[in-house]
Order: C-alpha cells, then structure tokens, then sequence
C-alpha cells in the first residue's frame, strides 16, 4: 500500500512540474517581477541580518535572483553558489566574489569555479531556495532530483522559498523526505511558515 501511495505522489509530481513549467513560462514581465522579488528579499530582517547568502543561478524560466546576490556582495556578506557534484542528488555550495565567478556545470547551470573548499554555512546563513512551485505550508515542488531537500536537512539557518506569485498554490504533495522553506518570497509578498 505505502509503494503504491508513493508511486502515486510521484506520478502526481510529474504532472505538477508539467504544469508548473508551463505556467511559469507565461509568466509575463519576469524581470520586473523578479526585480520587485529581490526588492522584497534585500528588505527583508533575515536578509539585512545574515552574514551569507547561499543563492542561484537562474535557468529557463525561474525568478532571477542576481539583483539580490551583487546587493548581498554589495554588503559584505559571503555570497556562495551552488554545485552539482553527482547526479545522484548531492550539491555543496562554494564562495564567490563575483557572479563572474561561474562557468557552466552540471545541467548546463552557470556554478561557482573556484570549488576548493565547500562553503559551511551556519545559522546565520540563509539559503535561497528556486522552485516550479511552493504551497500556503512551506512545501516545495522542485525539479525531482533531490539535490536541495538533501542538502537542506542538514542546513543549519534560513530557507527561503523564492517563486513569482502565480506559482503559488494552496497544498503540494510531500513526502517525509521533502524539505519544506522557513519563508517565501513572491512579488507581491513574504510568507513566514515555521520559524
């Protein structure tokens, strides 16, 4: 019985990303939405407070975070990136100085060059969290491959859930293993789930 509900949240999934995918990609003005969510985030406590900023590359169609990764650079914070280092789910992330400091990885997603020493956030960090969608839990429906809800059951600070508002809806399927974010960031708003 539990394999066939897990079969069924996974093919449930599947069809969410399709959806997902597709709706976000009509998004439209998704600089100006993504600037008004990296406005949001910079003005945000948790923000202003966190000595790093473990942020992203963009792809495709997600919310662009650069405006607040210079602006976290800008004011003195270590900025650190994300890296692939297998395809089976585990990523590390790594300092940079300048978002010059990337070339493209894994997945064909700009990470950081420099990846002699993994950066080992505390609880003063807070990590930027890109997804197809999150729900009104904290939930997050990511790409499938597990590399954030790995790396963030260990992750000592904030998550942060970042999505253009029209992704947003009202319950995800989740799983034990899925990690769910402290905060949210859209354009229109900041939601606050377990913290």
């Amino acid at each position: 019985m539990r394999s066939e509900v897990l079969s069924s949240a996974m093919a449930d999934k599947r069809e969410l990303r399709k959806q997902y995918r597709h709706l976000r990609s009509m998004i439209s003005q998704r600089e100006m939405r993504s600037a008004q969510i990296c406005q949001n985030l910079i003005a945000a406590e948790e923000f202003r407070k966190a000595s790093a900023v473990l942020s992203y590359m963009s792809i495709g169609s997600e919310a662009d975070v650069r405006a607040a990764s210079v602006q976290a650079l800008a004011d003195g914070k270590v900025l650190a990136l994300p890296k692939c280092l297998d395809r089976e789910g585990n990523m590390s992330f790594f300092a940079v100085k300048s978002l010059s400091q990337t070339s493209r990885g894994m997945y064909d997603i700009a990470e950081p060059m420099l990846t002699d020493f993994p950066f080992l956030p505390d609880s003063n960090s807070i990590c930027l969290v890109p997804g197809f969608s999150f729900d009104l839990l904290g939930n997050r429906l990511g790409y499938g491959k597990g590399y954030y809800d790995r790396f963030l059951r260990d992750f000592p600070g904030i998550k942060v859930g970042i999505a253009f508002a029209a992704c947003i809806c009202d319950c995800l399927p989740a799983q034990d293993k899925d990690m769910q974010v402290d905060y949210l960031v859209t354009e229109d708003k900041i939601y606050q789930f377990t913290l």
